[in-house]
């Protein structure tokens, strides 16, 4: 599809989900006002639960946000299509929710309280991950479809495996993080353009990787807070936590070490923004059920290990099939969280019952999010507007830039430009000094060497 068509499409669809939002909430939505208020206990009891939600808050914006700025062209794109997904997925989910509530065929209204917040942000994590199946593939319109379509998904799962079968997943390994991963992967197979995989740009630098560095510290540290959320006493919150914690740091120390023997003696950054968060997905659908903490360890650093081993071997596998998984969700998030489901059914069933349910809850989330992405991926497939190699993974295709030079790839002649607006002329000083290291009398009257 051309290009401008696609853009427009994308501005109308755009403007047409707003209006109908601002609709809805207006028709529907109330707030809670005093104490009068059936639901007044609610939100009087989750109030101190707010720093909770600050934390997935973070790690949705900024952790996923960082974590998908990895590509050297394409970090501010990446930076703020999560950014505006996820802002649109949180609107949205609140509108799903209150549809299967009954808001919407009665005439009722609906509230929204902290417990709805981290449900919201939940669904947004859940289609950040899918995103980055196919992050610098798509174009804003497939992105919008693709989201908009997933919400619906994602809220109608949630409600067959929380309400119809009574799963437990307090840390989403089933519900967010499974459905999120093969939501992606099923869109992405679909959009396995010929140019994407040909494009030059799908590359890494040390920039790049270190913006997405910092987005993997801000999940890693805020991860004991996504799993302990939802808890519902004090001694479940703590349980939680450290189990978290004990398997975030079983899987950091087991993709290190997995990482430096493969590479002989040097560890491959990829295996640490990725293999080292699979820690908090397994442990998120059995952190507050399971009481022997040392398993915590265990399972974490046998993962880090293994999901490290399959960043190096089984990529080669899926892009020989002809799945090119961008940013390596299969990895990180698809294949931990069907394990932390399927490992939560141990741990109910040896402390709980019904441990089945929790291998039902997870096939059900990994047959829906797959269905569902193959199907939403051939449906916008024919919506894509590359025109060629270039313009995948590429930020001059979706931002702005005053001067072309900003993005060019050898920076030298906007640095010299720069340099003379900010400082002038200041080559007479550094030539009247040339031969003396250090005697510059600030670094505005240091001439940049390049």
């Amino acid at each position: 599809m051309n290009r401008k068509v696609a853009d427009g499409l994308f501005y109308a669809l755009l403007l047409i989900t707003q209006i109908i939002a601002a609709i809805f909430y207006g028709i529907y939505h109330d707030h809670i006002w005093d104490s009068t208020s059936t639901l007044a206990a609610g939100v009087s009891a989750f109030s101190g639960k707010y720093p909770l939600f600050m934390d997935i808050h973070i790690m949705v914006y900024v952790g996923i946000g960082f974590l998908w700025a990895f590509l050297k062209r394409y970090r501010l794109s990446g930076i703020t299509e999560v950014f505006w997904i996820s802002a649109i997925t949180v609107q949205y989910y609140f509108l799903w929710d209150a549809l299967f509530q009954g808001a919407w065929t009665t005439f009722g209204h609906f509230n929204i309280t902290q417990a709805n917040w981290n449900l919201a942000e939940y669904c947004a994590i859940s289609m950040t991950i899918a995103f980055g199946a196919f992050i610098g593939k798509a174009n804003n319109l497939q992105m919008l479809i693709a989201t908009l379509i997933g919400v619906l998904l994602y809220s109608v799962n949630e409600k067959i495996l929380f309400v119809s079968l009574d799963v437990q997943d307090i840390g989403g390994s089933m519900s967010i993080w499974t459905f999120g991963a093969f939501y992606g992967l099923g869109v992405s197979w679909w959009l396995n353009y010929k140019e994407s995989k040909e494009s030059r740009n799908w590359i890494t630098d040390h920039l790049s990787n270190n913006f997405a560095l910092i987005g993997t510290l801000f999940l890693w540290c805020f991860f004991p807070s996504f799993n302990s959320a939802d808890t519902n006493n004090v001694w479940s919150f703590n349980i939680a936590v450290v189990n978290t914690y004990f398997c975030l740091i079983g899987s950091l120390i087991g993709s290190y070490l997995t990482s430096k023997i493969l590479y002989k003696g040097k560890f491959h950054v990829e295996h640490i923004l990725n293999a080292t968060l699979v820690g908090g997905i397994i442990m998120g659908s059995g952190a507050d059920i399971l009481r022997d903490s040392f398993v915590a360890y265990i399972v974490g650093g046998v993962f880090g290990i293994f999901a490290t081993w399959s960043y190096t071997s089984v990529s080669k596998i899926l892009m020989k099939v002809g799945l090119n998984d961008v940013s390596g969700v299969f990895h990180t998030f698809g294949i931990p969280g069907i394990i932390g489901g399927l490992l939560s059914s141990i741990y109910r069933a040896r402390y709980a019952s019904r441990g089945g349910i929790q291998v039902a809850g997870t096939f059900i989330s990994f047959a829906i999010s797959l269905a569902g992405g193959l199907l939403v991926g051939l449906v916008i497939r024919w919506l894509g507007s590359h025109q060629d190699e270039n313009e995948y993974y590429n930020d001059e295709v979706n931002v702005h830039f005053d001067d072309a030079s900003e993005f060019d790839a050898n920076p030298q002649g906007l640095l010299e430009k720069r340099n003379r607006l900010l400082f002038g002329s200041v080559n007479h000083r550094a030539y009247a000094r040339q031969g003396t290291e250090g005697d510059a009398l600030n670094d505005r009257e240091a001439t940049p060497q390049y």
